[in-house]
């Protein structure tokens, strides 16, 4: 949380990130990065909360993400994206 304070007035009062990834990273001398990440990942129970009006900015039971296949640079697919309010 101590990273987001400087830059939004925001809590983050619960959440829980549940992944099945799978990261490669490559890095050459003069080449670029070389990363790639696939699989899945879910954020349940989310609460952001504004920290100055004390209301409530995000909140759900469940995001889920399928099918991610991420290429630095190129290309980031998502084959399903599914919330549960």
């Amino acid at each position: 949380q101590g990273w987001i304070s400087p830059h939004l007035r925001a809590s983050l009062l619960a959440g829980d990130l549940d992944s099945q990834l799978t990261i490669s990273a490559r890095a050459a001398a003069g080449q670029p990065l070389a990363l790639t990440v696939g699989g899945s990942a879910a954020i349940n129970q989310l609460h952001l909360q504004d920290s100055v009006e004390e209301r409530d900015l995000l909140k759900w039971q469940r995001l889920s993400l399928a099918d991610i296949d991420y290429r630095h640079g190129t290309q980031l697919h998502i084959g399903s994206l599914r919330l549960a309010a």
